[in-house]
């Protein structure tokens, strides 16, 4: 394993600056050195990932190729790893990887056969009760077969009580009565939820989101708005309590009412701002910043936005953050009809990040806007 660690800190950080293809041919060259499976019972985890990881870098920087095709040597890789070694805990990450290789297609119905014969054949994998709810989730969502979602649902109720999976089996089940237009009952079961489980955050935030969205369905906005503001003022850090001020905004802007959407947009664009100077220089400010952008886009005020995602890469250095603020950058000056400085900034971009899987877009683009002009 120490042998493997500096070639896999290369692949790794070729993959984060975006450079696909050679994180690709990184890969590649250590699942070509170090695939073959010495022993299944303490399989390398990193080195099983590899194939899954490999399809999934060539979906990004090969798009015009077929998915399946992307995934052929992948699936050809764990089918072989379940055939030499049958039963085993290679064979389970192996199985376990095909049917996220499926899923990757929303081939739902192979995915859920992988998945049910790896709750067969290894009942007592501590993995089981996810696995479990990811089929539920699966027959929800991906195929609407709502009565055989309840039913796994209920069953793992029954199997894993006091497990912690047991919170989102709730919330799967507030979600599905929610897909049934059962509001008041899901909403019940989502108050549950956060009473039970407060230190689920996440968990919690998203429940409250779900609640205060069954009152938006229903037409009754003003009660949704008081639920919309507790998901933001008691979960400000996660995803669904920073999504949550630009949403408002947007609901009114939608609704055409322009004088409460200007108002929305500014306290959002405050909210981020001062969560930008409370976490600098975070993943968080960065996308508090990518808010602020997206917020001053909407309204149109385009020399805000132009200097709001100047100032992105300063906000949170890194690959890509400096990603979306050139492409934000050069949008904006397109809006703005300064052409040069579009261009300009997707010459930038193409010289920075050379391998980058857009670069030929760009390109395209750079000679669209020069015809133009």
């Amino acid at each position: 394993n120490i042998w493997l660690n500096c070639p896999f800190a290369n692949a790794k950080s070729n993959e984060r600056i975006y450079n696909p293809n050679k994180a690709i041919f990184e890969y590649q060259t250590l699942l070509d050195s170090y695939g073959k499976i010495d022993d299944p019972f303490k399989p390398n985890q990193n080195i099983l990932y590899l194939p899954l990881k490999v399809a999934r870098l060539k979906r990004t920087s090969e798009p015009r190729i077929n998915n399946r095709a992307l995934y052929d040597d992948a699936l050809s890789y764990y089918n072989s790893v379940v055939a030499e070694w049958p039963k085993s805990p290679a064979a389970f990450v192996a199985s376990y990887y095909t049917a996220s290789i499926y899923a990757d297609q929303q081939q739902w119905h192979p995915m859920l056969n992988t998945l049910n014969q790896l709750a067969k054949d290894y009942p007592d994998r501590e993995e089981i009760p996810s696995i479990l709810l990811s089929m539920g989730n699966t027959y929800m969502d991906g195929l609407n077969d709502l009565n055989t979602a309840n039913r796994i649902f209920d069953g793992l109720l029954r199997k894993y009580q006091e497990h912690q999976i047991e919170a989102y089996v709730h919330f799967a089940k507030a979600r599905l009565l929610v897909k049934k237009r059962n509001y008041k009952q899901s909403r019940e079961l989502l108050t549950q939820i956060i009473e039970k489980y407060p230190n689920e955050t996440n968990l919690c935030a998203s429940a409250q989101l779900t609640l205060a969205s069954t009152y938006e369905t229903e037409g009754t906005w003003e009660r949704a708005l008081v639920e919309y503001h507790w998901v933001h003022e008691n979960y400000p850090l996660t995803v669904q309590g920073l999504y949550v001020p630009v949403y408002i905004a947007d609901y009114y802007r939608r609704k055409g009412k322009a004088n409460l959407a200007e108002t929305a947009f500014q306290e959002a664009i405050a909210h981020y701002q001062r969560l930008i100077k409370k976490y600098p220089k975070t993943v968080l400010a960065a996308t508090a910043q990518e808010f602020i952008i997206y917020c001053l886009s909407v309204q149109e005020k385009w020399p805000e936005a132009a200097e709001a995602a100047t100032s992105l890469r300063t906000v949170h250095p890194g690959s890509r953050t400096a990603i979306s603020s050139y492409l934000f950058l050069g949008q904006i000056y397109e809006k703005l009809n300064d052409f040069k400085k579009a261009i300009a900034v997707y010459e930038n971009f193409s010289q920075e990040f050379p391998d980058h899987p857009i670069v030929e877009k760009i390109q395209h683009r750079i000679e669209s806007i020069q015809k133009r002009i």
